[in-house]
């Protein structure tokens, strides 16, 4: 799989846990575990700045389902 083709694909997948979960707190833990598991599986992406700056924030404004669907459809 190409570097985008994949980074597409953690994105959706990391989406669609996101919008799965029953819970706000398993919406963010499941997205973010997602993202970042799928993330590293491709030697281009796994030591993208976004995996870093994804646990940063949330210390700073904890994240809700939107702002963190927003977070990941923006890494490139």
């Amino acid at each position: 799989m190409t570097r985008a083709e994949h980074l597409q694909w953690t994105k959706d997948r990391a989406i669609k846990e996101i919008n799965a979960a029953r819970s706000d707190s398993d919406a963010i833990k499941n997205g973010m575990s997602s993202f970042q598991s799928d993330m590293r599986k491709h030697d281009e992406l796994k030591d993208h700045i976004a995996l870093d700056l994804m646990m940063q924030l949330m210390f700073v404004t904890p994240y809700t389902r939107t702002s963190l669907i927003e977070f990941i459809k923006g890494t490139n």
